[in-house]
């Protein structure tokens, strides 16, 4: 009876079955890292669109309030015109011709006064043609930015198809790869249950990675705050409190610490002072990236390890800085 007690966990574990689920699941695995990585890029490339479109629609708007002012202003000059040429020859609030006879004690003070009406006239004139070219070059800057406005929407709208799709493709592997790894959990359980029967050994548990001392202070608030999101789930375009997207994790936590970072891993890696890896101390950004685009970026807290929000599915973490294929470099705020 004790034999067979034995026995039974070896042959659970050569079952092969259980052996193709686990490379299956490795293959998956594989095969997320590298949807992951197209995901981290077309997630980033739509953020930085999405600023572009926000900064033409801003200026389109300050076109109009522009355009609004300039027509008031014409409308303002206009009447002001009309009144003035009325005057000339109807006489009435302004200086009127009739007002001038009367008035001068010679022909030369008619002459004189006459000529002053047409400098007023030619002054307002001018003044109406400087408005009316005002306005003729603000409705052409507002139809330009209309265009660009059109463009850019359309840019963005088709990375945002181009980002839905790849997370499609994301959440459907990660939920093939949790199947299988529920499917390997209950294997494995039953494996455990006989196993007790014989032995009550267990493994020790994995060391926490160890980390280093902040080379300063902003770098040690920076660490304790980003530790604090530990396991706050990842949500596309989520900046916190209770969930993150790469960029939204570390807009938030430098913001903390009176830092402003736009919501884009991208433009984060064009901000601060480039830091080679040798040289990293906690509290500086890294980031990854393919293709010559910036897709991710997360916090480094030394020992080798940083936090990020990784993906769809995932949560916020600790992990491997030597383990990440597309480093591309890191950033001091």
């Amino acid at each position: 009876m004790i034999s067979s007690l034995v026995i039974q966990p070896a042959l659970l574990w050569a079952s092969p079955s259980l052996q193709q689920k686990r490379s299956q699941a490795d293959q998956i695995a594989n095969e997320i890292n590298a949807i992951d990585d197209r995901s981290e890029v077309a997630v980033e490339q739509y953020n930085q669109a999405q600023i572009r479109l926000g900064a033409i629609r801003q200026q389109l708007a300050e076109s109009q309030t522009r355009l609004t002012k300039a027509e008031a202003d014409l409308r303002s000059s206009q009447n002001t015109l009309n009144r003035r040429v009325a005057g000339i020859y109807k006489g009435g609030e302004t200086i009127g011709i009739l007002e001038v006879m009367l008035s001068a004690r010679n022909i030369g003070d008619f002459i004189s006064a006459v000529e002053s009406l047409k400098q007023v006239s030619k002054h307002d004139a001018r003044l109406l043609n400087r408005i009316k070219k005002y306005r003729l070059e603000v409705e052409k800057s507002g139809r330009t930015l209309a265009e660009q406005e059109k463009g850019q929407a359309a840019t963005t709208s088709a990375l945002q198809a181009k980002k839905n799709e790849v997370q499609a493709q994301l959440r459907e592997r990660a939920g093939a790869l949790k199947k299988l790894k529920d499917e390997i959990t209950q294997t494995e359980s039953a494996q455990a249950a006989a196993a007790r029967i014989v032995t009550m050994t267990r493994a020790p548990s994995a060391p926490m990675p160890r980390l280093n001392v902040p080379a300063s202070a902003r770098g040690g608030a920076v660490v304790r705050l980003v530790m604090a999101q530990l396991g706050k789930p990842y949500v596309w375009a989520a900046a916190g409190p209770n969930s993150f997207d790469c960029s939204g994790l570390t807009m938030f936590v430098f913001a903390q610490v009176g830092v402003s970072l736009p919501h884009s891993a991208q433009a984060q890696f064009g901000m601060g002072q480039r830091v080679s890896r040798d040289q990293l101390q906690p509290g500086d950004l890294i980031f990854g990236g393919s293709g010559g685009s910036i897709g991710h970026v997360g916090i480094y807290i030394g020992g080798d390890s940083y936090i990020s929000a990784p993906r769809t599915g995932d949560v916020v973490k600790v992990q491997s800085l030597s383990a990440r294929s597309n480093y591309a470099g890191a950033t001091r705020l």
